[in-house]
């Protein structure tokens, strides 16, 4: 186990470990609210209620429909 006891070990983890884990965390898509998925599946079609929980279906459509999009 990493700790105070063995200080080399634990600057190596710190050097190595910290930056890798702060560069996937920045590179995490944003997520989007519930209000901005609601009012692209009701303009793409899909039955979706004003309230309540959106289902798993219609996440994977939209979050499948921003990839398909261009970068502008």
């Amino acid at each position: 186990m990493l700790g105070p006891d063995n200080g080399f070990a634990w600057a190596l983890a710190v050097v190595f470990l910290v930056p890798v884990k702060r560069a996937v965390v920045s590179m995490a898509p944003a997520k989007k609210s519930s209000r901005e998925i609601r009012e692209w599946a009701i303009g793409a079609g899909h039955e979706v209620s004003s309230c309540g929980r959106i289902s798993v279906e219609i996440e994977r459509a939209f979050h499948d429909a921003q990839l398909e999009m261009p970068v502008a």
